[in-house]
């Protein structure tokens, strides 16, 4: 792997740890936009599912999103901590659920509802039933 490489993986860890993301300062929109491709491109193979990164580097992989502002800063940070992400979660008035946040609240609600059924009544044996399956009649 080359150093720019390894550097630009960096990157990502950095942003994934620190609490405020990763701003780096360019001079001009085209460094900007050219160091955002480079920092995607450093990690394609991970994104694309080939290779295996380390488990801080596949988490900020995941976690993270790079923004370019106005003055040409490009902002790695977690994608919670977007302004988008905020205004969503202040609509909100939660955080978001997970998938499996999602689907135990849908098992334990499968699982509520059949409480809430009344059990059905025993019935007594029919002849058919028991030359079928053994049973005895009472």
């Amino acid at each position: 792997m080359s150093n720019e490489k390894a550097l630009l993986q960096e990157a990502w860890r950095t942003a994934y740890t620190s609490p405020n993301g990763f701003p780096i300062p360019c001079p001009d929109a085209r460094q900007a936009a050219s160091l955002r491709f480079a920092l995607y491109a450093a990690t394609k193979q991970f994104r694309n599912g080939k290779g295996d990164p380390d488990e801080v580097l596949r988490d900020a992989l995941n976690n993270c999103a790079i923004t370019i502002s106005p003055d040409h800063t490009v902002l790695i940070q977690r994608k919670l901590a977007s302004r988008t992400s905020q205004t969503i979660l202040a609509a909100l008035g939660q955080a978001p659920k997970t998938v499996e946040e999602y689907k135990i609240e849908e098992s334990l609600s499968r699982v509520l509802g059949k409480l809430d059924q009344p059990n059905p009544e025993p019935t007594e044996p029919t002849s058919e039933a028991a030359s079928k399956y053994g049973a005895r009649p009472r």
